[in-house]
């Protein structure tokens, strides 16, 4: 009866914008019949045009506006009728009002507007993965093109190249490979973040991964004179997982303590039992990673103060996600406590896997 009072019925036709993005939130929606569109304002770029890109579908039954609940009260989307609606509006204020005297009916609305988010949510991380997994074919196909025009052209077979301008190639098709790398690095976060790696799954030997690894930045350690020393028990380390994640895992590490550690250092990689879990550590005796970086090591887009070198800032943070996904844990200590000196990556993997389901707050 309470919600009655402050409530009533409106109609819009077809095409009609019944709540705009960015305005005051002050009215709540419950959609009787017909459909509306939900939409976003997308713009890439100060230049670019503004466009509405539709998110969600609604049907009778659902809600929009719940921003009047929520502080700041700014709706956050904009929704049009795509056919005649029929709503029952409740009145913002008085809304807020009944729910501060009474709790229960407060509670029953936040549990309405956590359904909404969290359906809105995992709409919009699929579709972020939809729409990255296009961007990325679409850049990746001309830049791969241009890449390999400048590969031809550096090597002379198009016409002499003096060596300043195949210098400025070369510093071209490296910037190349760093965007293309940077690419592939995002669309691995929003898939893994999606829960699809539990599509790899499957039987796998752990020391074999660890050992294509090994050999994959072999050529790299030698360049330094770095020795790499491999320790792990007898057999396989037979697990459930995903081989091609966790060969990037390790590829990350090692080629990371690679980079760091001095020429004629020491690259340690080591596999214990642990009983119903493996341990996997990656040790060196390089620069390390300055204290005050330690806590934001995997972080996206987060790299340490002394890091001289390229990149997307993402390794580590992709890193995490894998071994989360196969609910591990992975941790780093800088300097390593026994040597005191160096950096040391520990991460654990379980034996027998369940599936990973995503956190969807």
């Amino acid at each position: 009866m309470a919600l009655a009072r402050i409530a009533c019925w409106e109609s819009y036709a077809e095409e009609e914008t019944i709540i705009t993005e960015g305005t005051e939130a002050t009215r709540f929606y419950v959609i009787e019949s017909g459909r509306v569109a939900v939409e976003m304002k997308v713009q890439f770029g100060a230049q670019a045009i503004s466009r509405q890109a539709t998110t969600e579908i609604l049907d009778g039954g659902n809600y929009f506006g719940w921003s009047t609940l929520v502080p700041p009260h700014i709706y956050t989307s904009s929704v049009v009728s795509i056919e005649p609606v029929r709503v029952i509006r409740l009145d913002g204020h008085e809304l807020r009002k009944l729910i501060d005297e009474d709790p229960y009916l407060g509670y029953r609305f936040m549990q309405v507007i956590t359904n909404i988010i969290s359906k809105r949510l995992i709409r919009t991380r699929n579709t972020l993965v939809h729409a990255l997994s296009i961007l990325s074919h679409d850049l990746k196909a001309p830049l791969v093109a241009v890449q390999s025009y400048l590969e031809v052209i550096a090597g002379g077979f198009a016409g002499d190249v003096n060596e300043e301008q195949r210098d400025m190639l070369q510093r071209s098709m490296q910037r190349i490979d760093e965007l293309l790398g940077l690419i592939s690095d995002i669309l691995d976060v929003s898939r893994i973040e999606t829960g699809r790696l539990e599509q790899e799954f499957k039987p796998m030997s752990l020391v074999e991964v660890a050992a294509k690894s090994l050999d994959d930045i072999r050529a790299a350690a030698e360049a330094k004179g770095i020795k790499l020393v491999f320790e792990h028990p007898d057999g396989r380390a037979e697990m459930v997982g995903a081989p091609g994640r966790l060969h990037q895992v390790l590829n990350n590490l090692l080629s990371n303590a690679v980079k760091f550690t001095p020429d004629a250092g020491l690259v340690t990689l080591h596999i214990a039992d642990m009983g119903a879990t493996w341990q996997v550590q990656v040790s060196d005796n390089g620069v390390g990673i300055p204290a005050e970086d330690l806590p934001f090591i995997f972080q996206d887009f987060f790299r340490a103060r002394n890091v001289e070198v390229g990149g997307s800032g993402l390794g580590l943070a992709i890193a995490k996600k894998i071994v989360t996904a196969h609910n591990g844990r992975i941790w780093a200590e800088s300097p390593c406590q026994d040597t005191g000196r160096g950096t040391r990556f520990t991460f654990t993997l379980p034996k027998d896997l369940k599936p990973y389901v995503p956190k969807t707050r």
